[in-house]
């Protein structure tokens, strides 16, 4: 069996490296794609409708009170100690995460798609302070969102990280199809989302909060001593 320590450094391994891939990505896309695939999607309608449906998931509000509130249930009233954790686990992966993009949005000010469409308005116009919607483009809310979520259930459920970071993923690009955000956005979003969690995630292991069954199993089995015990029988 690896060492948890093998584990843990292989993992900040693969978030460095998947950040850096990410950002290099991001940077590409701002001065290279954003705006062509803006221009393609505002001129293909066709899979807008489809899209506005599913992005609605991203919206926090739809993670927030539920987790919070199966925290309190799971914690004070039905007695389960890890699904609490996973609950309070996800409700911080997509809360802090969510506090993070408000303060990214005002310091950078980003032109949404829609200013570069109608006003011809691109790029980033920081430390103005607009508190205005039209330029909180970068980073994507629901795309940080999505990737919280998508990494939190990857951390509760090792084995499904396959299934729900792809997915995720994909459907954080939704922002993109209804011309909600560039491409680089939901970039830097997706990222944002995945290390808030993954960072929470490193807290909960350091105070001992498992969140799959395997680390409930180890905690609750005690420690064996390797002492040997002299066998009284022996001669002394």
């Amino acid at each position: 069996m690896m060492a948890s320590g093998a584990v843990s450094t292989k993992a900040k391994v693969l978030a460095i490296l998947a950040a850096l891939a990410t950002v290099g990505l991001g940077v590409a896309s701002y001065f290279h794609w954003d705006r062509w695939v803006t221009r393609h999607f505002d001129e293909h309608t066709e899979w807008k409708p489809l899209a506005k449906m599913l992005t609605e998931a991203g919206d926090s509000v739809w993670w927030l009170p539920p987790s919070l509130l199966g925290f309190l249930l799971l914690r004070y009233a039905w007695k389960s100690p890890l699904w609490s954790r996973r609950c309070g686990f996800l409700f911080l992966s997509v809360g802090l995460s969510g506090l993070l993009v408000m303060l990214i949005k005002e310091l950078l000010g980003r032109a949404r798609p829609k200013e570069w469409l109608e006003r011809g308005v691109y790029g980033f116009h920081p430390l103005q302070f607009h508190f205005d919607s039209h330029f909180q483009a970068f980073p994507s809310g629901h795309a940080t969102t999505f990737l919280a979520v998508g990494a939190a259930f990857g951390c509760c459920w090792p084995r499904a990280a396959w299934i729900s970071v792809p997915l995720c993923a994909a459907l954080a690009f939704t922002r993109v199809v209804v011309n909600a955000h560039y491409v680089s956005d939901v970039l830097g979003g997706m990222m944002l989302g995945t290390l808030t969690a993954l960072a929470v995630r490193a807290w909960f292991r350091r105070k001992g909060w498992g969140l799959t069954s395997g680390e409930t199993a180890a905690a609750a089995t005690p420690a064996t001593s390797e002492t040997p015990v002299p066998d009284a029988a022996a001669p002394r």
